[in-house]
C-alpha cells in the first residue's frame, strides 16, 4: 500500500525487479479492440459476425454461439515450445459437451491441435491426444487462462497459478488459429475473449502472472519511481535537457523538415553537460528524442520507414556518456503532431501510427531494453495541445489521444516490459486539469507527469489530483516571460519544496540550456544563474550528493551472506567467492552482477551506505541478505 499525499490510501502494484518478470515479444497479440494495435501490426482476422463490447482491458470480442473468427499467423508447430494466454468470460454457464474456445487447428476431426476448450463443465487443454483437465469448474466470471509447453511438459494456468501439468509430445500441424468455435453452434463459445497472446517460448508462472496483470509493470509505487531514478529511495531532483546548446530538432540526428540545419552532435560537450547536471545534484535529465521528427526517415508519401542510422549511433553514445557521468535519462518520444512539411500525423492517420509504433517506438524500446541508465519513457509532451481551441495544431478528440497513448505504451512494453512509462501533461491545464479529469487513467502508464508554470511555485496536493498512481512534476518554472534571476530562483525552490511536501515522487525544472531564454538555468556565456546554487544546495543537502564509485567503494572489503558464505573484493578489484575468483561487473552505482557459473548469474543490491546487500539468486526472486564484515 502507498499513502499518496498523506490521506488517500491507494493500492499500487509494485514494479517487478526480477529478470523472470520480463516476458519476451509475442508472435501474436490480439487485443480485440479496434483502437489498439495488433502484433504483428498487419495481422488480419476473418470474422463471422464481428462484434466488440466492453472487455477486461478496453474492448473484447463478443461471441454469441453463431459467431467465430479465424486467422493465419506464424504460430509454433510440431513439438516446439510455446505459450497461449487469454482472458475469457463464459456467458452461458457450464456444459458437459465440448465447446471450442481457442484452438490452433485446421479441422477438428483430422488435425493435431493445440488450444483451450470447455469439456465436462471444466476448462481443458486440448491436443487430440488426451488433453489436460484443469479440474476447475466453469463459471460466468472473467478468468485468465494460459497453457505452456516446453517441448516435454504441458502446464495449465488459471488466474496466474498452475493448476495441472502432464508430459506430452505435441504434433501441431496448422498455423490457423480458430477463436470462438469451428462453425457448429453446439460447439461454439458463448461469452467474451480478450487480450490473446501467443509466444514461441514457455512463460514461467511469474511471467504469466505479470502478463495477466497488464502488458508491463502496472502502476509503480512512489518509492519505485524514485529508486529507479536515484541511487537511494529519495525524492527525485530532475532537470529538463530537451536539446543540447539550443539545437532544437537536430542535436542528435537529421531533421526531415527544412531549415533545421546540420546535425549538431558533439560528444565531448554532451559529457560536459551531464557532468555539470550531476554536480549540481540532479539525478535525472528529461530529454526529447524526436522533436520536429528528428531522426525519423520518411518515404515519398510521408510515411515513416525507419530511424536514421547516424541518429541511433549518437543516441547510443549519449546514453553511454550519461551513464559515465551517473545521470539517468527520462526520454520523451514525441511532441505535437501538427502540420509539418514532412510526415503525416500519427494521431489521426492509423497507417502512420502503426509505422511510428513499428519503426520508432518498438525499435527504441528494444534498443534500450533493461538499460539501467534509462529511468523511463515519456510517450508525448503535452499532447493536450490537440484539444485546446487556441492552439495552432489540428484538433482531435480525447478518445483519439487516449488510443494513441495506449498504443504507444503497449509498444514500449512489448520492447521493454519492465520499463516505466508516463506521458507529460500540462498544456492548457496547469492545475492538473487533465489528470484530474482522467484523461490519462487506464492507459497502462506507471506514473503521472504533471507540468506547471507560475510565479509562486505552489502545487496542488497529490491527493487533490484524483490519482491512482504516483505523480512527478515533469516541468516547472516561472510564468513571467522576462529574465529575472531572483524570481527564477525563488520559484524553482518553491516548486521543489512544494512537490516534496505535497506527495510528489519528484520534480524536474525547466531547463538546462545556455542562452537568452528566461527559463534557462545558464546564462548566454554558459555561466550559472542564481537558481543553480540555490537548487544545488537543496538537492545536495537532501542526499543527492555525487555518487560514489562502486568499484572503489568495494575494493578491499569483505562480506558474508545469510548462508554464511564469504565474499571479498581485493584492493586491486578482483572478486573472490569462498576464496575462488569469479567474474563480476557493475550494473549501476548500487548493483553488481556475479558470474558463478554457466547460467548462474546473481545480482547483489547494496544499500546506500554500502553496509548491507540483498543477493538475488539468478536475478530473483529467491534471495539472501548479507552484511559487510
Amino acid at each position: 500500500m502507498l499513502l499518496v499525499g498523506g490521506n488517500s490510501l491507494v493500492t499500487l502494484t509494485a514494479i517487478a525487479q526480477t529478470t523472470d518478470a520480463t516476458h519476451p515479444d509475442p508472435v501474436l497479440y490480439l487485443p480485440f479492440d479496434p483502437s489498439v494495435a495488433t502484433i504483428p501490426s498487419d495481422q488480419t482476422t476473418k470474422w463471422r459476425k464481428e462484434r466488440y463490447v466492453a472487455g477486461k482491458v478496453g474492448q473484447a470480442a463478443s461471441f454469441d454461439g453463431t459467431s467465430y473468427a479465424a486467422i493465419e499467423a506464424s504460430l509454433p508447430l510440431g513439438n516446439s515450445p510455446r505459450t497461449l494466454a487469454l482472458w475469457v468470460r463464459n456467458d452461458r454457464g457450464p456444459v458437459k459437451h465440448i465447446v471450442q474456445v481457442v484452438t490452433q487447428t485446421l479441422r477438428w476431426e483430422k488435425s493435431k491441435a493445440f488450444g483451450i476448450i470447455e469439456a465436462g463443465e471444466k476448462w481443458r487443454f486440448h491436443d487430440m491426444s488426451g488433453g489436460l483437465d484443469s479440474s476447475v469448474k466453469i463459471d460466468r466470471e472473467w478468468h485468465h487462462l494460459a497453457v505452456t509447453h516446453d517441448g516435454k511438459t504441458i502446464r495449465f494456468f488459471l488466474d496466474g497459478k498452475q493448476v495441472a501439468e502432464a508430459d506430452r509430445k505435441l504434433e501441431t500441424e496448422s498455423r490457423r488459429l480458430r477463436i470462438g468455435g469451428l462453425g457448429s453452434p453446439d460447439n461454439n463459445f458463448v461469452g467474451l475473449i480478450d487480450e490473446l497472446y501467443v509466444f514461441d517460448v514457455p512463460l514461467t508462472e511469474a511471467q504469466i502472472g505479470r502478463l495477466m496483470n497488464g502488458t508491463g509493470s502496472g502502476a509503480a509505487t512512489k518509492a519505485d519511481v524514485a529508486r529507479l531514478a536515484s541511487p537511494v529511495s529519495r525524492f527525485i531532483y530532475g532537470v529538463n535537457l530537451p536539446w543540447f546548446d539550443g539545437q532544437h530538432g537536430h542535436d542528435l540526428g537529421p531533421n526531415p523538415n527544412k531549415g533545421k540545419g546540420a546535425v549538431w552532435y558533439r560528444p565531448q560537450r554532451v559529457s560536459e553537460c551531464f557532468a555539470d547536471i550531476h554536480d549540481i545534484g540532479f539525478t535525472v535529465a528529461r530529454i526529447w528524442l524526436t522533436e520536429g521528427r528528428e531522426g525519423i526517415v520518411f518515404d515519398d508519401d510521408g510515411y515513416i520507414v525507419r530511424l536514421d542510422e547516424g541518429y541511433l549511433r549518437n543516441l547510443d553514445d549519449m546514453v553511454r556518456r550519461a551513464a559515465d557521468e551517473k545521470v539517468r535519462l527520462y526520454l520523451c518520444l514525441s511532441g505535437r503532431w501538427g502540420e509539418r512539411s514532412v510526415g503525416r500525423s500519427a494521431l489521426t492517420d492509423m497507417r502512420q501510427q502503426q509505422a511510428f509504433l513499428s519503426h520508432v517506438i518498438r525499435p527504441l524500446a528494444k534498443r534500450l531494453r533493461n538499460n539501467p541508465t534509462i529511468f523511463a519513457f515519456d510517450v508525448c509532451n503535452e499532447i493536450e495541445i490537440h484539444l485546446h481551441p487556441a492552439s495552432d495544431v489540428p484538433k482531435v478528440s480525447k478518445e483519439v489521444i487516449r488510443r494513441y497513448i495506449r498504443n504507444c505504451v503497449r509498444a514500449i512494453k512489448d520492447g521493454d516490459s519492465k520499463r516505466l512509462v508516463s506521458s507529460g501533461s500540462g498544456w492548457g491545464g496547469g492545475d492538473g486539469r487533465w489528470i484530474k479529469e482522467g484523461l490519462y487513467r487506464g492507459l497502462g502508464l506507471d506514473f503521472y507527469d504533471f507540468h506547471d508554470y507560475d510565479d509562486i511555485g505552489s502545487l496542488p496536493h497529490v491527493r487533490d489530483l484524483n490519482v491512482d498512481m504516483p505523480v512527478i512534476v515533469g516541468e516547472c518554472g516561472q510564468e513571467s516571460k522576462r529574465v529575472d534571476e531572483k524570481l527564477q530562483a525563488q520559484v524553482a525552490i518553491s516548486y521543489l519544496r512544494s512537490a516534496k511536501s505535497k506527495g510528489y515522487a519528484g520534480c524536474f525544472l525547466w531547463f538546462y540550456d545556455s542562452g537568452s531564454n528566461y527559463l534557462s538555468i545558464l546564462r548566454k556565456n554558459g555561466s550559472k544563474k542564481l537558481v543553480v546554487d540555490e537548487v544545488s544546495s537543496l538537492a545536495l543537502g537532501d542526499g543527492n550528493k555525487p555518487q560514489h564509485d562502486i568499484k572503489s567503494a568495494l575494493a578491499g572489503t569483505k562480506w558474508v551472506n545469510s548462508s554464511n558464505v564469504a565474499f571479498e573484493w581485493t584492493k586491486d578489484g578482483r572478486f573472490l567467492h569462498a576464496g575462488k575468483e569469479r567474474e563480476w561487473k557493475v550494473i549501476d552505482q548500487n548493483r553488481v552482477q556475479i558470474v558463478f557459473g554457466p547460467g548462474h548469474i546473481d545480482t547483489l543490491e547494496f544499500n546506500s551506505d554500502m553496509t548491507t546487500f540483498k543477493q538475488l539468486i539468478k536475478g530473483g526472486p529467491t534471495s539472501f541478505t548479507g552484511r559487510r564484515q
